[in-house]
């Protein structure tokens, strides 16, 4: 996919976009407790760092992983001790970790074209085999009834809006941004794709990769938008 959260929408993600990877971040702390500092946390995903930055600051070892090298420029600014790689999701190996964290439809983008949900079941094999038993998995994949939609959004200095299309078992959405610099405003646009998967796909592979899984109301007091189930898992063994 070409045009996936380049310099301009990647700017805009960090500055407003940041609230669900820093309530999932507060779902972990809880969830390691007293064993955060030192505990390493696998960020899938991580974007700017808004769910590594407040791990990293509380001891945790953060590796993160992202395919936007310009998310990733932003992230290694906010969480310095952070260790961070630019690649997919679907070709990189998660090392030994104490919690896997996948926030923000990371499982649901088709940004490679291995996405899908044979990729979907082969990364959440891989997460489990990351995981000591009793291991966390906490991540969220957009569902049928995401929804088509329209939104805009302002800050300071840039402007976003987004207009999703949903199909049979897959999402596109258009998203065209105005940022200010020196000189006046830049449009941009960039269009991605996702492919939706059922709660009760995504509980079966759960399951299947040798995770006990549930659904979650939300991150926290946080509650997703409508389509986007939040899935907590432990790592099944003794």
């Amino acid at each position: 996919m070409e045009g996936f959260y380049e310099q301009d929408l990647a700017a805009i993600h960090a500055e407003g976009f940041g609230t669900l990877g820093a309530a999932a971040a507060e779902v972990v702390a809880d969830a390691l407790g007293e064993e955060i500092a030192g505990a390493r946390v696998a960020d899938i995903g991580c974007g700017a760092g808004a769910l590594a930055a407040p791990l990293s600051t509380a001891g945790a070892e953060v590796w993160g992983l992202d395919i936007s090298p310009a998310l990733l420029e932003i992230a290694r600014r906010r969480a310095p001790r952070a260790r961070f790689r630019q690649g997919s999701l679907h070709e990189v190996e998660i090392p030994p970790v104490e919690a896997v964290c996948a926030i923000g439809e990371v499982v649901n983008y088709m940004a490679d074209a291995r996405a899908g949900e044979a990729a979907l079941r082969r990364f959440l094999e891989q997460a489990a085999a990351s995981l000591r038993p009793g291991g966390l998995l906490l991540f969220d994949a957009a569902a049928p009834g995401r929804g088509s939609s329209r939104s805009f959004t302002e800050g300071p200095s840039w402007a976003v809006g987004s207009i999703s299309e949903e199909t049979e078992q897959r999402l596109v959405r258009t998203v065209t941004t105005f940022r200010e610099l020196e000189g006046g405003w830049r449009r941009t646009q960039e269009i991605h794709h996702l492919a939706l998967f059922a709660t009760d796909m995504v509980l079966d592979a759960l399951e299947s990769a040798g995770f006990e899984g549930e659904v979650l109301p939300g991150y926290g007091a946080l509650s997703p938008p409508p389509g986007l189930p939040v899935y907590r898992a432990v790592r099944n063994g003794s």
